[in-house]
């Protein structure tokens, strides 16, 4: 897994290689993205990134099922964030609501 050495996550090369490609895939989607799951409010926050004008992905993980919880897991095990929403602005993770709200991009400018 030597060419995801560039995103400087040292973590990922312990990771599932398939589960691994797709966190950075889903990471790198948008300059903001939100993982969160069906019953996790975030309109406030995708609201607030609307009128900033800033390109941002909501990725849902329902946890329905196996392959879901999973996927979860290895998000959890990357951030050492055990709660959704998880948040990763310019393919960073910043934390969850409070982090988002605190976050010099998002502060009222």
């Amino acid at each position: 897994m030597k060419s995801l050495r560039h995103f400087n996550w040292p973590l990922l090369e312990s990771l599932d290689e398939e589960a691994a490609w797709r966190l950075v895939s889903e990471v790198a989607s948008s300059r903001v993205v939100i993982f969160t799951s069906p019953l996790t409010d975030v309109r406030g926050m995708t609201e607030r990134l609307a009128t900033l004008g800033i390109p941002h992905q909501v990725i849902c993980m329902s946890m329905g099922d196996r392959s879901a919880r999973s996927r979860f897991k290895v998000l959890q095990r990357y951030t050492d964030w055990p709660y959704l929403p998880q948040v990763f602005i310019d393919g960073r993770f910043v934390g969850g609501y409070d982090e988002f709200y605190a976050h010099p991009l998002i502060v009222i400018r």
